[in-house]
């Protein structure tokens, strides 16, 4: 894995990101008896070299979170009620220290060894540097290199995020007041779609990569071998979704450009969508309503158990409502998502199935606990 943090960025930026690894693994040393910690490691952009550089007239600056996860012994539960406060405050400490927000992840070798495969794993266990401690906290753990074992509920998982980006960039859009934060917040949603869309069919074919250069490189070979159809279509997105990832800018589009550059974005993601949805459930999907009333459990891979504890957790008796306390909290999400963003011709019956599905009547009660619950099960 490459020592630096970004392709591009000045040796000050470098020397930023290298000093924050540095405190975090001094407080860490001093925070976990040596030995219960296993390694300190550094993933997302940043750990695989291709962090996010915001250029500006005092140099370069970072962009993107900062990741970091902390390997102990014993179980990671016990671990969050030891450490997790402190780690916090580090956090915030180190967040002030390069202007960006920065994060610590518990976990443990042995549940990164016995967790299924998945599109996080794998991003960290291909591309990450190591802190403090040693590579052997990954031995055992090659089955998350492989990339075409990534499950298609991974995926499906990747667009969900990015098109409740979409939506709510779009209720950034309809708010009465719309400044320059508001402008970058939905540029940069727009940003994150863009590359999501071109990932997921990737991811969804097997040819995922860790590198987002890779990737683009390959859908570029994709798109030749399939010449009509979506893939064509998401070329260039796909290529300003990077260009953004890697050289991140403040908008200046304004907001008429930024609505017609959503409604475009948002009806590619329902292309993008309808492709991974229907490879994943063996169904044809005709619309965006016909997705949302699918007669289908939508997330399989959770027991019945977990899902009706979660549901009247977060839910209370408004669980009971279609599809039922059961089901995996996130189908509801998918399903309202897709009302949300895609179904506009029966506005009385999306309603309907909106108040079921997030138990709330109101379109700003409605968003609110859709916040909420994206913000728990995304």
């Amino acid at each position: 894995m490459n020592a630096r943090h970004t392709l591009d960025g000045d040796d000050r930026l470098e020397r930023l990101l290298h000093s924050v690894s540095q405190a975090a693994s001094e407080r860490v040393s001093a925070m976990v008896p040596k030995e219960r910690l296993e390694a300190l490691v550094l993933g997302g952009g940043y750990g695989r070299g291709e962090g996010g550089v915001l250029h500006s007239d005092q140099g370069d600056q970072p962009y993107n979170d900062i990741e970091y996860f902390l390997f102990l012994n014993g179980s990671p539960r016990v671990n969050e009620r030891r450490y997790g406060k402190a780690l916090q405050t580090l956090g915030h400490d180190l967040s002030a220290m390069c202007g960006i927000e920065v994060e610590f992840k518990i976990t443990s070798s042995l549940a990164f060894r016995s967790s299924p495969v998945s599109m996080f794993y794998y991003d960290l266990y291909t591309g990450h540097k190591t802190v403090l401690g040693t590579e052997g906290v990954f031995a055992g753990c090659e089955h998350h290199a492989e990339a075409h074992a990534i499950p298609l509920h991974e995926v499906t998982r990747l667009l969900f995020n990015r098109a409740s980006g979409l939506h709510f960039a779009s209720l950034r859009l309809m708010a009465k007041e719309f400044g320059p934060e508001d402008a970058d917040f939905c540029a940069r949603n727009l940003a994150k779609a863009w590359l999501a869309m071109g990932d997921a069919v990737l991811a969804a074919a097997g040819h995922y990569h860790w590198s987002c250069r890779e990737r683009h490189e390959r859908l570029q070979i994709l798109a030749g071998e399939q010449p009509q159809g979506l893939v064509p279509d998401l070329l260039s997105r796909h290529r300003e979704g990077v260009r953004f990832k890697l050289r991140p800018a403040k908008t200046l589009l304004e907001r008429e450009d930024l609505e017609t550059r959503l409604a475009e974005t948002t009806e590619l993601m329902w292309r993008t969508w309808r492709l991974v949805e229907e490879k994943r459930l063996g169904v044809e999907l005709p619309d965006a309503l016909a997705y949302a009333t699918l007669d289908h459990d939508l997330c399989p891979q959770h027991s019945w158990v977990k899902n009706m504890v979660l549901s009247f957790q977060h839910l209370g008796g408004g669980a009971l409502g279609w599809p039922g306390p059961l089901r995996y909290p996130r189908e509801r999400l998918l399903r309202a998502l897709s009302l949300l963003l895609w179904v506009q011709t029966d506005q009385k019956l999306s309603d309907k199935l909106l108040t079921s599905l997030l138990a709330e009547d109101g379109a700003k009660v409605r968003s609110d606990t859709y916040l909420r619950l994206w913000q728990r099960f995304n």
